[in-house]
């Protein structure tokens, strides 16, 4: 595998660990558990130029209630003051071993602080899903069906997979619970889908969740999976699993995708006409200051390009007044193929945890970000749009979409080097160019 280029004025410790030996001689010193390649085991990357980098690097995933798969946050920090004082922070805190028999660490050499899965500051409920005595009593909290006086759990044979992780907000999971009656030999297995939040949005989740059910319309051409329930006093929330298709999947094949893509504009046009009490969003003024933000982070990766970066967050900047004259809706505010599951013909929208009251614009622009990033056909935006139009009581302006569209590949233009793909540089240029060419027409 080729040397990953790296922005000027990096962390002094993302160098040996991306390109270097750093993790492997943590593992001959017995700290952490061993990878092929550190950036095939990274699964999350966090980047703020000058001043933090996190990583979350994954191993073997037991896939068990008994054991946390193995996993290792990393934080990278500009210097050993600031790593001391983390490690410091983080030694005052209680701490689950990870698997392994890992503990966190700090490493002078690189300024880097080494913090075992399931363990998160910022997210300390997740710990408790591999705790014997409350995974237990989380189980018979969400299962009410199954009476704790009839039913038992098998803990041994209850399967706990970690599907996501983003340390600081949330872990998700899909677990199958295996239940045996305390009396004769029957038995059942249950599906869920549970996610341990940061305790900040946890609660505003699970009522989003909650207040979209029950405002869908019986006979509803899409739904949301059916929310089982919340542990009060953990940031948990759990829905049913759903066994559908992937929206991605389905588009790899056009003469299947065309009429599913017009039912999820339609769905997604429904979604925005919804009698629900969502917790409004960021307003255009704000919303100004987060893409000026964002350029500015993007400038410190591409240094060369600061000046036109620069310009074109202040152009996006400019042009988010135009959303001042759109009525607000409720919005997903973070959707995309892989939020759209189709099940017995119908879409069914997953994860709620950004909803809120916005722009209507806001969802097609980056649903539409996404398909030209992934490199769909184009066709299948014609159909998502298309029936959306049928479905939304008044259309949303062309002008307010584009605007929407650009603004979603500006904020997706890191990725690639979030994802430590080798060409990052020309990926990322690449995308900076296509918000350009998106924004088209509108500039002055």
């Amino acid at each position: 595998m080729n040397r990953l280029p790296l922005p000027p004025n990096s962390l002094p410790g993302l160098d040996p660990l991306i390109n270097g030996d750093l993790w492997a001689r943590w593992h001959s010193d017995g700290i952490v558990f061993p990878v092929e390649n550190v950036r095939d085991a990274c699964t999350y990357m966090r980047f703020k130029p000058d001043t933090t980098c996190r990583l979350f690097l994954s191993g073997v995933d037991s896939e068990t209630a008994d054991e946390p798969p193995q996993g290792f946050m990393i934080h990278l920090y500009p210097d050993l003051e600031r790593a001391n004082t983390a490690y410091a922070k983080e030694m005052s805190k209680r701490h689950k071993i990870g698997s392994g028999g890992f503990e966190p660490f700090l490493c002078d050499e690189s300024c880097a602080v080494g913090v075992p899965y399931p363990n998160d500051p910022e997210i300390p409920d997740i710990r408790h899903l591999y705790s014997p005595d409350s995974f237990r009593r989380t189980l018979t909290e969400l299962l009410s069906e199954y009476p704790d006086d009839e039913w038992r759990v098998q803990r041994s044979l209850t399967k706990l997979t970690l599907l996501n992780y983003k340390p600081g907000r949330r872990a998700v999971y899909r677990i199958k619970v295996k239940l045996r009656r305390r009396v004769g030999d029957e038995k059942v297995r249950v599906r869920m889908h549970v996610k341990v939040e940061n305790p900040k949005t946890a609660d505003t989740s699970f009522e989003n969740l909650k207040q979209v059910q029950a405002a869908i319309s019986e006979g509803a051409s899409w739904r949301v999976p059916n929310a089982r329930g919340q542990i009060g006093r953990r940031t948990l929330m759990a829905a049913e699993w759903v066994e559908g298709k992937p929206l991605r999947e389905i588009a790899e094949d056009m003469a299947e995708a065309i009429p599913v893509f017009r039912k999820v504009g339609a769905a997604l046009a429904s979604f925005h006409r919804m009698k629900v009490d969502f917790e409004h969003l960021a307003s255009p003024v704000e919303e100004s200051d987060r893409l000026m933000s964002h350029a500015r982070d993007l400038a410190q990766l591409l240094p060369d390009r600061k000046d036109e970066i620069i310009a074109l967050g202040e152009e996006l900047a400019r042009q988010v007044a135009r959303l001042a004259l759109s009525p607000s809706a409720p919005i997903h505010n973070d959707f995309h193929l892989d939020q759209v599951l189709i099940a017995d013909g119908k879409p069914v929208i997953v994860d709620l945890d950004r909803a809120g009251r916005g722009y209507a614009a806001s969802d097609l622009g980056t649903f539409l970000g996404h398909l030209e990033e992934v490199g769909l056909d184009t066709r299948l935006a014609s159909e998502f749009l298309a029936g959306y139009r049928e479905e939304a009581g008044e259309p949303v302006p062309e002008d307010w979409i584009q605007v929407c569209h650009a603004i979603a590949i500006f904020r997706r233009a890191s990725f690639p080097f979030r994802e430590l793909r080798e060409d990052w540089v020309d990926q990322m240029t690449a995308r900076l160019d296509a918000t350009r060419k998106t924004l088209g027409g509108l500039e002055g």
